[in-house]
């Protein structure tokens, strides 16, 4: 047996030998060989016996409204707004995660996106033209790849 264990043996017993009588025997044996814990025990044993003689005092007949009282006058002393929030926080608990679920909500939809030309439903026509318009933007990729001077392209009768 460990000191952890005997310390907790001791102190959720409340002072009383533990109901297993092996696990009482181990705590015996074991309180022999460490002083602390056998003061603790004896400690315990002491405090039990002494809150089962207590006897507690009757309250006097004002006692509730005099607490109720108390407690009413600690509260006035408190701002305006956090007796506010004390009383309005289930409110406000719902309110925020109401809140939050419609952000979360939005925040999920997707973002509307451009349209795409190329899943477009498309006539003969229509395809034709598109194959042709991509033909013409390869010319100008390929035109760009040639360093040429503009003036080289006019016609020297023409400057």
């Amino acid at each position: 047996m460990t000191q952890e264990q005997a310390i907790d043996l001791i102190l959720r017993n409340g002072g009383q030998p533990p109901p297993n009588n092996d696990e009482h025997r181990e705590l015996m044996k074991f309180l022999d060989t460490s002083p602390e814990c056998r003061r603790l025990y004896d400690e315990q044993q002491a405090t039990w016996q002494a809150l089962d003689l207590w006897e507690p005092v009757e309250p006097s007949l004002g006692f509730d409204r005099q607490v109720r009282e108390k407690i009413e006058e600690l509260e006035n002393r408190q701002p305006w707004y956090s007796r506010w929030f004390v009383v309005q926080r289930p409110s406000f608990a719902v309110g925020l995660a109401g809140l939050l679920l419609v952000a979360a909500s939005v925040l999920h939809q997707p973002l509307p996106s451009q349209p795409d030309l190329q899943s477009a439903a498309l006539s003969g026509d229509d395809e034709a033209y598109l194959e042709e318009f991509n033909r013409a933007l390869d010319d100008i990729e390929m035109l760009a790849q040639f360093e040429i001077d503009p003036e080289s392209l006019i016609p020297a009768d023409q400057s």
